[in-house]
């Protein structure tokens, strides 16, 4: 009996030491935080895309009088020479909402359009 009963109190010990190692409570652990630090980047990388982006279609309507139909109408005109991706390498979506009126949205760090992480941008005159 006395085996058995310090094999309990052993396990006991260890189940507190697990707790106490892996279970820390309020804090992130390194992995939560790389993915947080990386989703922070990505947020960062694409408003600074979104803000690029912005002004070459801004340029696009006060030259031409119109917003472009799509991006491919920016780029035959040279307006944009860049790319037109987020910060995850995902294309931002730009939206013709009036004859000047424009929206460029990124999915956001989900990747999935439409949900309240997404990141826009939207000009209407």
């Amino acid at each position: 009996m006395r085996i058995g009963g310090a094999l309990v109190g052993l396990l006991a010990v260890v189940v507190v030491i697990y707790a106490l190692l892996f279970m820390k409570s309020g804090q992130k652990s390194h992995i939560e935080a790389a993915v947080d630090a990386l989703t922070k980047a990505g947020i960062a990388a694409t408003q600074a895309n979104l803000s690029q982006l912005e002004k070459a279609v801004l340029s696009f309507v006060g030259a031409e009088d119109r917003s472009p139909e799509s991006w491919q109408d920016m780029r035959s005109l040279r307006y944009i020479l860049t790319g037109t991706t987020d910060g995850w390498g995902r294309v931002i979506r730009y939206e013709k909402t009036s004859e000047m009126g424009f929206r460029l949205v990124s999915a956001g760090p989900d990747g999935r359009f439409d949900t309240a992480d997404d990141l826009a941008v939207e000009d209407a005159p």
